[in-house]
């Protein structure tokens, strides 16, 4: 069997990590696409993490259009 396995080029983890998204995202390039359920972009976690993006000079673009769990007929 053949698998194929993508990772991140970095992952960071622990207290400050979330700040750390606007520079390290600015080191990439200068848009992201954010793609949340409509629960997290309403979570508190979720303006401060756009803000930083946006101090960082990171265009941003929300997609929230999305089902935050597959229905399981979907799969089956």
């Amino acid at each position: 069997m053949i698998t194929t396995r993508r990772s991140p080029r970095q992952l960071i983890e622990g207290d400050g990590a979330r700040a750390a998204v606007g520079p390290i995202a600015a080191q990439l390039g200068n848009r992201a696409l954010m793609i949340v359920d409509p629960v997290i972009a309403q979570q508190p976690v979720y303006a401060p993490l756009i803000a930083d993006l946006e101090a960082a000079g990171v265009d941003h673009v929300a997609f929230t259009d999305v089902r935050p769990e597959v229905p399981i007929e979907l799969v089956a």
